[in-house]
């Protein structure tokens, strides 16, 4: 008792590329024409302004990734010497990792690119550091001296600025007292350390950015329950040199876009509801890891008329003069 409605024209594609594509997908045993008899899907080009072209795809097969990296790159560049604009050339690929590779070749030959690039806040490392001192400060809050394993990590965060054999010689130091009276834990013992009066003119005492790190800590912790969790962060920004050492880094316009975009989840994570805790809020961030829940973040580079680099998914509704399929 159904009407089967059948949609044959096709306003996108010349035909060559319809009956090419056709041919790979003829290869799906699941499809409906497979299944309902009578059924067609014979494509029919039908955009009267482009109807009439007959240029076919052109396949090319490569022994190696990087051979065809090679070529794409050496067509595009005979593309612009025959005065194509770069920006009428769409490169596609099916994940973003092949597009940053391509980037280096083209960067090579000066060929200029432009790429948008769908990201997960939560998987770039600026804010998985911001997010691991969150739990940190959370655990520390729960259980006094519980985060020992985080905060050997987080010592060794770039913001810090630590040699990291300061943090080796003491972390031995902890593991030396873990037996006895004397048992204590990296957070105690630097602190103390940090704390002690020197016992004479001559003694160096602690790494004076361990004995940094140490008060930066202590008073993230301190703060923890006295102050929102919108100031909780921006003080990490600015206490622990998180925004000074994105403004001395060359890619401090993306690094800040990230640390905005972090910051702004904050915000409206408790802006519905006002009372949210730290634990509770690293309990939302830990559940949208575990069930792949992105935040997303675009990263735009490059100039926009520059060679399209963008994946099968961003490609949609796009449309090109020259267009390669590649990474298949």
């Amino acid at each position: 008792d159904l009407l089967t409605v059948v949609l044959t024209n096709n306003y996108r594609s010349t035909q060559p590329i319809l009956d090419v594509s056709k041919a790979l997908i003829d290869r799906n045993d699941e499809r409906l024409v497979k299944q309902i008899d009578g059924l067609s899907k014979e494509l029919i080009a039908s955009n009267s302004s482009i109807h009439e072209l007959t240029n076919p795809p052109i396949i090319k097969e490569y022994e190696t990734q990087r051979q065809e990296m090679i070529d794409i790159t050496l067509q595009v560049e005979k593309l612009m010497q025959q005065s194509v604009p770069p920006g009428r050339v769409g490169i596609i690929y099916k994940e973003n990792k092949y597009g940053e590779e391509l980037t280096q070749y083209f960067k090579l030959r000066n060929i200029p690119v432009f790429s948008k690039r769908n990201l997960n806040v939560l998987d770039i490392p600026l804010a998985q550091k911001i997010i691991l001192l969150l739990r940190y400060l959370a655990a520390e809050h729960d259980t006094p001296y519980g985060g020992d394993e985080m905060l050997f990590e987080i010592l060794h965060f770039d913001w810090f600025g630590i040699p990291p054999i300061e943090i080796a010689k003491l972390t031995i130091e902890v593991a030396g007292k873990q037996f006895g009276e004397g048992k204590t834990s990296i957070r105690r013992l630097l602190y103390e350390k940090a704390n002690q009066q020197p016992k004479d003119l001559f003694s160096q005492g602690i790494n004076p950015r361990l004995k940094n790190a140490s008060n930066i800590i202590e008073q993230l912790i301190a703060d923890t329950p006295n102050v929102t969790l919108q100031v909780l962060f921006e003080n990490i920004v600015q206490r622990a040199g998180v925004l000074s050492l994105i403004m001395q880094s060359k890619e401090k316009l993306w690094l800040l876009q990230v640390l905005t975009g972090l910051f702004d989840f904050v915000k409206e994570e408790t802006r519905r509801n006002p009372t949210l805790r730290l634990q509770e809020l690293v309990n939302i961030i830990e559940l949208m890891q575990k069930e792949e829940l992105a935040l997303p973040l675009v990263q735009v580079s490059g100039s926009d008329k520059g060679v399209n680099l963008l994946t099968a998914h961003g490609s949609k509704g796009l449309e090109f003069e020259y267009v390669f399929f590649v990474g298949s």
